[in-house]
């Protein structure tokens, strides 16, 4: 059994770009025409990911790497916006692996620079509510309710963005 794991994640830590996929170098990812940057990081969108995203530490083998998957561009904007947040904060020195930290990062970052507002949040919560979560993420309502404390705490710092 360990074995089989040790190779799973020499895979996920040691995946390279190769045929179909698309790579972008750091700075000309765009979403929804809107540049996404996450410092010098790549992006990279392959179909079968697995999950719709995932963030790479760099290796002797590879750059550090934001992955997507290509249902990614199925997703509403704002949920769009919000997983690439996501998967850059995993990028941060101090967020690393911390789930949390990655969703609240993702919430005041969109807050702050427009991507989210009270009728976006909306979208976030259809795509999450029901979601039961993983070895890594909390279920659903519970990562909501900090995906929310985090926006609440960003969106209420700054009243000249809303009334």
């Amino acid at each position: 059994m360990r074995r089989i794991v040790a190779v799973i994640a020499f895979f996920l830590l040691f995946q390279t770009p190769s045929q179909g996929q698309q790579v972008f170098p750091a700075g000309t990812f765009t979403i929804g025409g809107f540049s996404a940057a996450c410092g010098n990081i790549p992006t990279v969108i392959m179909a079968g990911l697995g999950d719709i995203g995932r963030a790479t530490p760099a290796t002797p083998f590879q750059p550090a790497t934001i992955w997507l998957d290509t249902n990614f561009f199925m997703l509403p904007l704002p949920v769009q916006f919000f997983v690439y947040g996501h998967e850059c904060a995993h990028h941060m020195p101090s967020i690393g692996s911390n789930e949390n930290l990655a969703d609240c990062w993702s919430a005041q970052l969109g807050t702050k620079q427009g991507w989210f507002t009270v009728v976006s949040m909306q979208f976030l919560t259809q795509q999450f509510a029901w979601n039961p979560g993983d070895w890594t993420h909390a279920p659903g309502p519970i990562r909501l309710q900090n995906i929310f404390n985090c926006f609440s705490t960003a969106w209420n710092a700054s009243s000249s963005w809303h009334p």
